[in-house]
């Protein structure tokens, strides 16, 4: 007797343990997420180019990979999403961010560009003098690349020069020019390729400004990370490297 209801309970046991198999299987199943394939491309003035991506899944970075200079790169996201799309250097690539949004409530297949802008180098010239000349007025030109983005100035000047000032909002410094600079300004504006900009700087001086005297101009981009515009990102440079222009005084 005692026989029998050993082996009924060993029965009962194996029963339930297989019960108990089938139903975690079955909420497995049942849990299992559905997704939709995302095809990303890079492109580089219409040409695919290898580089970096990011995908945001509801403000959660959901996957990271590397486009492909020959054909799209396929992701599966989850249906219902909201998403944010967008490249991420690599190999010492320059280029600008490029964000996409988009959203996985259609279930069907996506496309998605990321559309990639190097930056441009800035050019130089005048007319004015300093010493001579006041307001001190020059011009920049974007070239080489695509643009120059969200364009900055920082400037410092000579012992006889006590301030300068520009019609242009006044901004902090990024860390790499702090303590390097007297004061920045910013302009607010994209400077494409071929495009100038004209910028005149009034300067208040002291005793006679001569040839030791001088502006120091370094220009300086922005970009735009995670939803705020940056200098700098994780410590480093963004975009371009900083442009320096040096004034002194000319007779």
């Amino acid at each position: 007797m005692r026989f029998v209801v050993i082996i009924l309970l060993f029965v009962f046991l194996i029963g339930g343990l297989v019960l108990i198999y089938f139903l975690f299987e079955y909420q497995q199943q049942d849990m299992e997420i559905k997704t939709i394939p995302f095809i990303i491309y890079a492109e580089e003035k219409d040409k695919l180019v290898e580089t970096g991506y990011v995908v945001k899944k509801d403000g959660v970075i959901w996957n990271v990979g590397k486009t492909d200079d020959v054909g799209g790169v396929i992701s599966h996201i989850p249906t219902n999403s909201s998403l944010i799309f967008f490249n991420k250097n690599i190999n010492n690539q320059t280029y600008y961010t490029f964000t996409k949004e988009d959203n996985s409530f259609v279930d069907r297949p996506h496309k998605i560009i990321l559309k990639l802008y190097k930056p441009s180098n800035l050019t130089f010239y005048t007319n004015s003098h300093l010493g001579i000349d006041n307001p001190f007025n020059f011009t920049v030109r974007a070239i080489d690349g695509d643009l120059f983005k969200n364009l900055s100035f920082c400037i410092r000047w000579s012992l006889h020069i006590i301030s300068i000032f520009t019609n242009y909002e006044q901004t902090q410094p990024p860390n790499r020019l702090k303590g390097k600079v007297d004061r920045c300004y910013t302009t607010n504006l994209n400077l494409l390729n071929g495009e100038e900009l004209n910028i005149s700087l009034n300067y208040i001086s002291f005793g006679v400004v001569d040839s030791r005297d001088f502006i120091n101009i370094t220009f300086i981009d922005k970009d735009y990370i995670n939803n705020e515009w940056v200098y700098e990102y994780n410590n480093e440079n963004v975009g371009s490297k900083d442009i320096n222009f040096y004034i002194n005084n000319i007779y």
